[in-house]
């Protein structure tokens, strides 16, 4: 009864013992589609399971199949205890050792995937519902598509060599304090190298440290960047030693675009429109095909009153000081700005912008004040 229905099955083994404590020596199984499997396994409790834990171990000197096939051919036996996302794996092959004992798993294996190679060696407990099930042990990943397996565009491939303990086999439902390093991690079609991870990752939050030690991006991080709620939320400090936007495929405008500088960041929002905070530069360049600029400190802060009124500071002694205030829409400003000083000079507006916008700003620009109503 262990073997599912409707699967044309055929297997080879010397089998031992009672049938709650059946052991199969040299098995090989071969079904109609994909799934071959040879080891060596042993069964307790087989038939008395319901009353007296299952128990399974199992010595696989090769397994392949995929996610969807074990669960039809093995539904209780491996089945219920396969994390649904490793659908995303495709046709596998592995190699190992696994014990079964109750609600744990111990498993220890090689895989290659479609995704790419795994070798992991956790400890697994609360398997029921084996989606939630906590774990612990450590996890190797060889060019393995990380933005397939997670279903997130924006990442690749990654090289990797964590030491995880947590819970969750998907992205929904995943919290797991990690700490290891990155060979290669792709990030928006650049591969960055020499990764330091140590903190805590949930669904779509990081909480921790991060240090880069790539060519064109060398940094320490240390904070909070969460996107799993409404609004995101920013909550870090960052020493970054040098960020060639360019390269890393962060800034297209400037064919030239090097940063560098201490940033520290408490935000809240979801756009530019509703982000609200502060955000501080120290110590900070920035080159681009132009010009070098450097400025010692830059604060920009931003709130909203109860009526919806949006004030943005920006306060650098060494470049501007001042406030623009009204209700507008950030991506605007630079069309507004040009408008007001048009109508001043030449009584016309030069560009249209979105209506019911408002903008009043105050700044001092090297000792030159400037004062203008929109």
């Amino acid at each position: 009864p262990e073997f599912g229905a409707s699967e044309n099955i055929t297997f080879d083994t010397n089998i031992l013992g009672t049938l709650n404590n059946l052991e199969l020596k040299n098995f090989k199984l071969k079904s109609n589609r994909t799934t071959f499997i040879n080891g060596q396994f042993n069964f307790i409790n087989l038939i008395d399971s319901k009353s007296k834990p299952f128990e399974m171990t199992g010595q696989i000197e090769r397994l392949t199949s995929k996610y969807s096939e074990l669960k039809r051919i093995l539904p209780r036996i491996l089945g219920e205890n396969i994390p649904s996302n490793l659908s995303t794996l495709g046709v596998f092959t592995l190699k190992g050792n696994t014990e079964i004992s109750g609600p744990s798993i111990v498993a220890n294996f090689e895989a290659l995937t479609e995704l790419g190679a795994v070798v992991f060696d956790l400890n697994l407990s609360k398997i029921k519902s084996i989606d939630d099930a906590q774990y612990q042990g450590a996890i190797q990943l060889d060019n393995f598509d990380l933005g397939l397996l997670i279903d997130q565009p924006n990442f690749g491939q990654i090289t990797s060599d964590f030491v995880i303990q947590g819970k969750g086999f998907t992205l929904e439902k995943l919290q797991s304090n990690i700490t290891g390093t990155c060979d290669a991690f792709e990030v928006n079609n650049y591969i960055y190298k020499n990764l330091n991870i140590e903190g805590f990752i949930k669904n779509k939050i990081f909480n921790g440290l991060l240090a880069v030690a790539d060519e064109n991006l060398k940094m320490d991080f240390d904070g909070l960047i969460d996107f799993s709620s409404v609004e995101n939320t920013y909550d870090f400090s960052a020493n970054i030693q040098n960020a060639n936007l360019n390269e890393l495929n962060i800034v297209s405008r400037d064919s030239i675009s090097v940063f560098q500088g201490k940033v520290s960041m408490d935000m809240k929002g979801t756009n530019l429109d509703d982000i609200r905070g502060f955000l501080k530069f120290n110590n900070t360049s920035y080159k681009n095909q132009n010009d070098a600029y450097f400025f010692k400190d830059f604060q920009v802060m931003s709130n909203f009153n109860i009526n919806g009124v949006r004030t943005i500071s920006i306060n650098s002694p060494e470049i501007i000081r001042g406030t623009f205030k009204g209700k507008f829409i950030v991506k605007e400003i630079a069309i507004m700005l040009k408008n007001a000083f048009s109508e001043i000079y030449s009584q016309y507006y030069i560009d249209n912008v979105t209506p019911n916008q408002t903008l009043d700003f105050n700044f001092k620009i090297y000792n030159k004040i400037i004062e203008v109503f929109y």
